[in-house]
């Protein structure tokens, strides 16, 4: 499931201005009418991020402060692909640090250290989420 909204930022909300305005050129009534739409849209995105940012500080769920040089990566093992079971998810884990030693090699001449830290889904997704920094 992805986060909607990615449409109403950046050159895709510029593409939908010059669209609307183009669409409309002799009749501005029509124009307004759908600049309005696309601002109820994007003032009910903005609302629901605030909310969204709000719980998270009720909750006391922070942001994950990144070093310079430091990279987060959140990768997503549905119980499903391992069949729900541990062994063949450790055989996933070593893969996956694997390809993570291998990247951070090429990346930086040296063998990385994978670290994982907090997931905050533990205990209420059916997958199982991994964040790792490297």
């Amino acid at each position: 499931m992805e986060i909607s909204g990615d449409d109403l930022y950046g050159s895709d909300l510029k593409k939908k201005v010059e669209g609307i305005f183009e669409r409309n050129q002799i009749t501005p009534a029509v124009a307004l009418e759908e600049l309005q739409q696309l601002h109820e849209r994007l003032q009910s995105l903005n609302n629901a991020r605030d909310q969204c940012i709000s719980a998270f500080r009720q909750l006391k769920i922070g942001a994950e402060q990144l070093k310079p040089g430091q990279a987060e990566i959140g990768i997503l093992i549905p119980r499903k692909a391992v069949h729900n079971n541990l062994i063949a998810f450790a055989k996933e884990l070593k893969e996956i640090e694997f390809i993570l030693n291998t990247l951070a090699e090429v990346c930086t001449g040296k063998r990385g250290t994978v670290q994982t830290f907090h997931s905050p889904t533990a205990g209420l997704d059916p997958d199982w989420v991994l964040h790792i920094m490297l």
